[in-house]
């Protein structure tokens, strides 16, 4: 006696390899999708809340030179300002990062920015440390935009050009490192 069952499909169970493979190739595209919209939205994010910060300090630094008739030196200048002023800036709104931002020197948090205090030296030497700068014309702030992965930049009072009674003091912007 002969227990072949003729029936083929009662002998069909389970799927077939091509099944399987348009399964794990539909998984795929869609796994790509998401991961791409996840990636912009994270970017834009990002970039809303380091445009923010930036958007702060100059706030900051804009309150105090209406209050001082000058922009503050360094960034720390507003960091110590004390809780009740209104050109205090927390960490919690902006940190500071001393060297430039860059591709090769990324922020580490949305919030982080670059400060840099502009001015003249008096002479008509370009001055290129924050001490040689002696009379100060303005603020940039600088902030990572996470969508572009460029720096935006963001300029209070005269940061460029030339200042003095023959307009031959060259301005310039130099890094603040506290």
């Amino acid at each position: 006696m002969s227990f072949v069952n003729t029936n083929i499909e009662a002998q069909r169970k389970g799927f077939t390899i091509v099944e399987l493979l348009i399964v794990i190739v539909v998984i795929a595209i869609l796994a790509a999708i998401t991961i791409v919209s996840y990636n912009g939205i994270t970017a834009r994010a990002n970039t809303s809340s380091a445009e923010s910060s930036a958007a702060a300090v100059a706030k900051k630094a804009e309150a105090w030179a209406a209050d001082t008739g000058s922009y503050p030196a360094t960034f720390s200048a507003l960091t110590n300002a004390g809780a009740n002023t209104a050109y205090s800036v927390t960490s919690t709104v902006a940190i500071l990062d001393g060297t430039v931002l860059s591709t090769s020197n990324l922020p580490s948090a949305p919030r982080q920015i670059n400060f840099y205090k502009c001015g003249h030296s008096g002479s008509t030497t370009n001055p290129t440390t924050t001490a040689a700068i002696t009379n100060q014309t303005g603020v940039r702030i600088l902030n990572w935009n996470y969508s572009s992965n460029t720096v935006d930049t963001t300029n209070l009072g005269v940061t460029s050009g030339n200042a003095g009674p023959s307009n031959n003091w060259p301005i310039n912007c130099v890094i603040s490192a506290t």
